[in-house]
């Protein structure tokens, strides 16, 4: 799956701007901001506009200090100690979730599903094991509005009235569709609840 979306300059939080939050976190007192991590790392480029979206008009406004998880570091142990300082992790659908093994107990953790009948397999793939893990967890399913496959198929095709019957056709058909052609265009109003949930699961 590939965009054009980019960061802009000011958008974009190293690796030591994540470690200084950590450091940061540690030494605020319990009020301080939940820490909300955009995990794109391994991630398709579109999540750079949801974790824009996200900063400007619902991070600051609930109160979440957003950062993006993008570190390359291969040091394990240091990579796990930053993410062990998000409080809440987001991300589309993808390997990148797999981060979740570091978060704290009682983190939140949220998934944003893309469209095609997923929420079994994304379940499957990472709430199973955030539960299992003691974190919380949010699952945030698109709408075909949201969905760039508006842009690729009409809207009486299978691919959005029966995607069951593109599930029939088996992984490398369901795939290609629904994982690799399709990007996510965040619905700002519809997930800013889920932030405000995350938000009181926290409390």
């Amino acid at each position: 799956m590939q965009t054009s979306s980019v960061l802009e300059d000011d958008h974009i939080v190293s690796e030591s701007t994540a470690k200084e939050s950590m450091k940061n976190k540690t030494s605020k007192a319990s009020t301080s901001s939940p820490i909300l991590s955009c995990n794109l790392k391994g991630f398709r480029s579109d999540v750079c506009e949801i974790y824009s979206k996200v900063r400007i008009h619902v991070g600051e406004e609930l109160g979440f200090e957003v950062v993006v998880n993008n570190t390359s570091s291969h040091d394990v142990e240091e990579f796990a100690k930053t993410v062990n300082s998000f409080d809440v992790m987001m991300g589309v659908h993808g390997a990148g979730l797999t981060n979740e093994v570091f978060l704290p107990t009682n983190a939140v953790l949220i998934q944003i599903v893309p469209f095609g009948n997923l929420e079994g397999m994304s379940e499957n793939d990472f709430g199973k094991g955030a539960r299992n893990m003691m974190l919380k967890y949010l699952q945030y399913s698109i709408i075909e509005e949201e969905s760039t496959l508006i842009d690729l198929y009409p809207r009486d095709h299978a691919v959005f009235r029966d995607p069951e019957s593109i599930h029939r056709q088996g992984w490398a058909a369901m795939g290609e569709i629904y994982l690799n052609q399709q990007n996510v265009k965040l619905n700002i109003t519809r997930f800013k609840p889920v932030l405000a949930r995350a938000l009181e699961l926290l409390s």
